[in-house]
């Protein structure tokens, strides 16, 4: 497992000033994600499709996206 902390972005693509976490996979869990743990895939093309158009419009209030948290972090952390 690798995590790498990277820019966040709005819908239009703008950077945010705050970062957003990324994990990535590799290795054995990577091999066993794409072999095992996969259970369905779906073609959203569609559904992106109706999202692009209204990213273009700039009517961000009709997106669907997922509910998402920010979790702040203390200003004054020590690495361990």
């Amino acid at each position: 497992m690798r995590l790498q902390w990277d820019p966040d972005h709005d819908p239009s693509g703008a950077k945010q000033e705050r970062r957003a976490i990324q994990p990535g996979m590799r290795g054995e869990m990577l091999a066993r994600y794409a072999r095992e743990w996969i259970v369905e895939i779906e073609d959203i093309s569609e559904f992106i499709r109706e999202q692009h158009k209204i990213v273009k419009i700039g009517d961000y209030e009709r997106l669907i996206t997922p509910r998402e948290m920010v979790y702040p972090q203390p200003t004054n952390t020590k690495h361990l």
